[in-house]
């Protein structure tokens, strides 16, 4: 079991700012798979989730360390949303399909998302502080001419 480092926190937090400030239906996706395996890297270091391979599907499910903090329901459904997000961009899209297409990942992201980043939030694996006032000063600083 590892305890995870300020460094680490602030540059996940860093990662998503970058990542929302340039959130996009194109990069949906990348910001939905960073949120979630940085969550899930970040809570297994330290001990809270393990996997356990499941023979009936044939793939790993996580399982909480302990049960008096749950949280592997969360990851599990979430994973679902992202995973069904991923299998939409295997449709082929034309004329109004590709909008639909686009619209389903957004709401699949959203759900992830939604759950995801509450959880690494309250699970302490972001240390949003600094990154984001840092993030918010640089913002302000575009296109001053400074």
């Amino acid at each position: 079991m590892t305890k995870l480092t300020n460094d680490f926190k602030s540059n996940f937090a860093l990662l998503l700012v970058i990542l929302n400030v340039n959130y996009t239906s194109a990069t949906i996706l990348n910001y939905s798979k960073t949120l979630n395996s940085w969550t899930k890297a970040g809570l297994k270091a330290e001990g809270r989730i393990k996997e356990k391979f499941n023979s009936e599907t044939k793939s790993y499910d996580y399982v909480d360390a302990d049960p008096e903090n749950p949280l592997c329901d969360i990851i599990n459904a979430s994973d679902k949303f992202y995973m069904e997000a991923m299998e939409k961009t295997e449709i082929q899209p034309n004329g109004s399909k590709a909008a639909w297409v686009q619209k389903e990942i957004r709401i699949l992201c959203f759900k992830h998302d939604n759950l995801m980043f509450p959880l690494c939030v309250s699970e302490g694996l972001l240390d949003l502080k600094d990154v984001v006032g840092n993030a918010m000063d640089q913002l302000q600083n575009v296109g001053s001419g400074d």
